[in-house]
Order: C-alpha cells, then sequence, then structure tokens
C-alpha cells in the first residue's frame, strides 16, 4: 500500500458513493473523513500509532487561547480593519536569520511585498516556549497553543453519537475493512471530528475582531487548518492553501477530489510555487479551475538564490563525497543503514532530521548509528537552529537522498540530483525520474549504484535542472502578482 493507491482508494469510494450528504449536524464532514482515513493507512504502513504521534496532538491535556498574549499585545489596535491574516506554525521549519526566526513559508512573502496591515497567527503546543521574533515593523504575532485533547471532546463526541444518524460511517469502515483488511474506529474519527469543531470556535474571535479579506493557511490538511478555514467559510473570509511541499500526482489532499459540494472545509484559493504543480491540481481535481488556482512562486528558494541569505559553509575534506539523506517518518532505516555500512571510506553521510517528529527520529537515527563499525561516517544536523540549514548542506553536498521528502524538489534549484528510496516517491517524482535528475532504488547495491551515477548527472542534465527549476518555483514577480491578485 502506498500513497497513490491510498488517495486513488479514496476516491474511488467519493466517486461512488453520496459522500457530499455524509453529515454530523449541518456540517458535511467528507473532507475530514478522507483525510483523516489517508492519515491513518498512511501510518499503518510504517506501524505508527496516529493517535499518539506528536503532530497531531490527539492525546495531549486540552484546548486553551494564550488570553494574556491575546490582550496585552499592542497590535491589537481597535477598529482597525486587517487585511490578510497568516496561520502557521511554532514547529514549522525556521531559519536562524540573524537574531531572528525565519518563517520560511511566511516571512519571504512579507520581505517581497508592501503590506503593513496584516497579523500571524501561530498554533504550537502550549509546552513550546520557542516563540518567534520576526523581522517586520508593525506585526502582530499571537500564538494559539493547541494541546487538543480527548477530554474536552468526549461530552460532545458523545451527544453526537446521540443525536445524528451516522450509519454512513458505518456503511465507510464497513467499505474500508473490506478493501484493505484495517479497522479503522469509529469513535477515533469523531473525535477528530469534535476537536476541529472546538479549535475553529476558538478561531472565529480572531477572525471577527479582525475581520480580514484573505486567510492564508500554511498546510490546509492539518487539524489546525481545517478549522481556520471551517471559521472563514462562516465568516465570508477567502481561505487561501500556500504550498507547503510536495502535492502532484497521488498526494490524498491534492490530487482525486471528484465531488464538487464539499467546500466546508476545502479552500477558496490554491497557492502554488509554479506551473507544474498549476497544471497538476487542474488535471486531478475536479474542484480545481485555472479560476482557484494561482501560481505564486516559491520566494523562500527564489530570494535565497538572490543572494538575500548569508550561507553558512562548512570545508569540505579533500577528496570527501558528501551525502544528504533527509529523514521522513516513513524513511526505510534497515535499507538506508545498510548502504551506509557498504559505502566506501570516503562517502560522508549528512543525516537531516525532519522538524515535526525530531525526537522520535532522533532515537531511531542513533540506535542505528551505534550499531556501525565507523561511526564517524555521518553526522546528524537538524537538531538546533545553530545547525546548518537544508540549502547551506545542499551547497556542500555531493547527492541527495531521501524517501520521498519535499527536499527533492528543493535540491533541483540546486542542480542537486536526489536518489529516492521509497515506493511513494517512484509515484510522486516520476516526472523528474523520466527526466533523469532522480534516480528510485530499493536495494543497497541499487543506492550505491544511483549515488555513483548522481555524480555525472548534475554536469550533464545542468539545463534539465534550470528548466525544472523555474517549472516548480517560478519567480518573485509571480509572488507579486499573486498578491496583488489576492488583496486588491
Amino acid at each position: 500500500m502506498n500513497r497513490k493507491y491510498i488517495t486513488e482508494l479514496l476516491s474511488s469510494f467519493e466517486e461512488l458513493y453520496p459522500v457530499q450528504n455524509f453529515t454530523i449536524g449541518r456540517v458535511k464532514v467528507w473532507p475530514l473523513l478522507r483525510i483523516y482515513t489517508a492519515f491513518y493507512l498512511m501510518n499503518e504502513m510504517v506501524n505508527i500509532n496516529l493517535d499518539n504521534r506528536e503532530k497531531f496532538h490527539e492525546s495531549k491535556g486540552r484546548v486553551f487561547f494564550d488570553f494574556f498574549n491575546f490582550l496585552s499585545s499592542k497590535a491589537f489596535i481597535p477598529n482597525r480593519r486587517t487585511k490578510v491574516v497568516f496561520l502557521s506554525y511554532l514547529t514549522n521549519r525556521r531559519y536562524k536569520h540573524g537574531r531572528y526566526k525565519y518563517d520560511i513559508y511566511v516571512d519571504p512573502i512579507l520581505d517581497i511585498i508592501n503590506e503593513k496591515r496584516y497579523k500571524i497567527y501561530e498554533f504550537g503546543n502550549s509546552m513550546d516556549t520557542s516563540f518567534r521574533h520576526v523581522p517586520h515593523s508593525k506585526v502582530g504575532i499571537f500564538s494559539i497553543f493547541t494541546d487538543v485533547a480527548k477530554a474536552l471532546c468526549f461530552h460532545i463526541h458523545d451527544s453526537y453519537i446521540k443525536h445524528n444518524d451516522l450509519g454512513w460511517l458505518d456503511d465507510f469502515t464497513f467499505w474500508l475493512q473490506r478493501k484493505t483488511g484495517i479497522v479503522l474506529e469509529k469513535r477515533n474519527f469523531l473525535e477528530y471530528f469534535c476537536s476541529i469543531m472546538v479549535l475553529s470556535k476558538l478561531i472565529e474571535p480572531f477572525l471577527k475582531y479582525d475581520r480580514p479579506k484573505v486567510l492564508l493557511v500554511v498546510c490546509w490538511y492539518c487539524k489546525e487548518g481545517l478549522a481556520a478555514i471551517y471559521a472563514a467559510k462562516k465568516m465570508g473570509v477567502i481561505a487561501v492553501d500556500i504550498q507547503h511541499g510536495l502535492q502532484g500526482d497521488g498526494h490524498f489532499a491534492y490530487s482525486g477530489w471528484v465531488k464538487e459540494n464539499l467546500w466546508d472545509f476545502f479552500p477558496d484559493r490554491f497557492w502554488v510555487w509554479g506551473e507544474l504543480d498549476y497544471k497538476c491540481l487542474i488535471k486531478n481535481n475536479r474542484l480545481c479551475s485555472s479560476s482557484n488556482v494561482i501560481i505564486g512562486g516559491n520566494p523562500w528558494i527564489n530570494l535565497w538564490k538572490e543572494g538575500l541569505f548569508k550561507s553558512h559553509h562548512r570545508k569540505r575534506k579533500d577528496k570527501q563525497v558528501n551525502i544528504l539523506v533527509t529523514i521522513q517518518d516513513f524513511t526505510p532505516f534497515d535499507l538506508l543503514f545498510d548502504s551506509i555500512k557498504r559505502s566506501p571510506v570516503n562517502w560522508h553521510w549528512y543525516i537531516k532530521l525532519h522538524p515535526t517528529n525530531i525526537n522520535m527520529q532522533r532515537k531511531i537515527v542513533y540506535s542505528y548509528i551505534e550499531k556501525l563499525c565507523n561511526k564517524t561516517k555521518v553526522s546528524v544536523v537538524g537538531d538546533s537552529y545553530v545547525d546548518l540549514y537544508l540549502y547551506d548542506l545542499f551547497k556542500i553536498t555531493d547527492v541527495h537522498l531521501t524517501a520521498y521528502s519535499t527536499s527533492a524538489m528543493e535540491a533541483i534549484a540546486f542542480n542537486l540530483p536526489t536518489v529516492l528510496i521509497h515506493e511513494n516517491g517512484l509515484h510522486a517524482y516520476e516526472k523528474f525520474i523520466k527526466e533523469g535528475i532522480m534516480i528510485f532504488a530499493n536495494t543497497p547495491d541499487e543506492i550505491l549504484r544511483a549515488i555513483e551515477k548522481s555524480f555525472l548527472i548534475r554536469i550533464s542534465h545542468k539545463n534539465i535542472f534550470d528548466k525544472m527549476s523555474k517549472a516548480l518555483f517560478g519567480t518573485l514577480k509571480d509572488t507579486h502578482n499573486a498578491w496583488a491578485g489576492l488583496v486588491n
């Protein structure tokens, strides 16, 4: 079972069944059920308990606002209309830019445009104290701490069971078990639904107070994003999903939506980086067209390429080959470390941890390193802001290796070939494999041969890297045009 199979499976159900009638109260919940199920099935592939994963906040204490921050902030000026609101996360990718922690999805847009009437709302765990400071003047950052707990939702959950006809949910779970052999617990989904409704209620006062025209959300299909979009829809605020990573064919949130009346949780607009994802979204979804998909460029990569940010280079050792590995939950660690073990002595492996699940990944990676005879072959990066940033690592790397991370796309901007070691990568990056700038490998011998082959690709395929980079990430002009189209 891979990501593309899961997307096609859920899309086939959507095609055959009246999912527009799947309601709890008056809320049309098929987008939530589809997204929850996709995550559930993907985590079944790697035996990760969805309910215990930190990023989903399913088993934490309670939900509450940091009302002190809300009331005391000087940026909350009465009777002043805020034109744009950004929704981001304390756990999102940060770059240490001078004395600032720089949000790579939000701050580059604010660097480019000349908009003063905006606010940033950030979600995070109430135990997270790494508050962000941004280099923009007159910015309002309001931390909405979310520890979404089952305990808070139990009484709501029980009322939904008693007062709603949920026969459609029984039908779906039966169909899913028959197709996959996997049992999806109805109660778990209802708790997920209730937590989104609670979050939405907590977001509403912010939107009512600021009265923005546009809400830009980083990742619409996470729990907080869905809640914010639902609140925005109720108030007539335009909800926009900002591309934050890999989309393309086979992504359950960006592919295979076939019913049209699903707008309670679906974004009004999609801000994509470049032409490739623009065409892909429109081709793969009946809900998408040229009227609601806009090319806004990837300002972070484009500003980096313009030389705005200072690189922190680490000196390379003579005759050393550097391989960068970007880790995900779905990384096949046995395969990866078997390849490392067999690699030549002058190959050095930089292992970059993923920011959203870093504690679990750190434990796994170091447990494998302990088993290596030559531990000096591996360096782990990503534990803190003082580590080299991803793009710094690209500049000292000869080959990039990943399961199917978005970093494979970003590597293209730096003329860096990628070796993909997970089946999802084979489907997600099929176009780039055909172009010869990515290689799929699923045995240690294949991985080592693919890395050796990649040394020549950087030179022989330079024109293809340049062409694909522009098609993937757009230009700074695209960012200006997209912004003007949204706020004017």
